[in-house]
């Protein structure tokens, strides 16, 4: 049986980042990142709402960075490491399956190719972690 809640849901609280310089700073902006979602969502659990998801947003990291993101994110926050150019197709399969958030980027006009591109993505995605 489904439960529905009696409280409004917001489907996502998100912390949006600044740039990231290295890994001192992602350390210590995920920290604060973390500390400003827990106590918002404290927050609006008291005035009577439900927050779905939290969520960290940074605006596009090296590989060096989200190398050690794979170390420092859990289970509570969803996290994107934002849109990378130097990221691989393999790479963006290694990390979200490994519980990163990764944005494709699209350049130029919509084509067959592309889309067939994208497709293969999500699907080596679902293939490894089938949600």
């Amino acid at each position: 049986m489904i439960e529905i809640s009696e409280k409004p849901i917001i489907r996502a609280l998100t912390y949006f980042t600044g740039r990231i310089r290295d890994t001192n700073d992602l350390e210590s902006t995920l920290f604060r990142a973390r500390e400003v979602l827990s106590t918002t969502e404290k927050a609006l659990n008291e005035f009577g709402f439900k927050v779905f998801t939290k969520r960290v947003s940074f605006p596009g990291l090296p590989r060096t960075l989200i190398a050690r993101l794979l170390d420092l994110a859990e289970n509570d926050l969803l996290v994107s490491i934002g849109y990378s150019r130097e990221i691989d197709d393999r790479e963006i399969v290694e990390f979200t399956t490994s519980g990163l958030y990764v944005p494709l980027l699209h350049i130029g006009e919509p084509s067959i190719d592309r889309a067939r591109y994208y497709s293969q993505i999500i699907h080596k995605v679902s293939s490894a972690n089938p949600i």
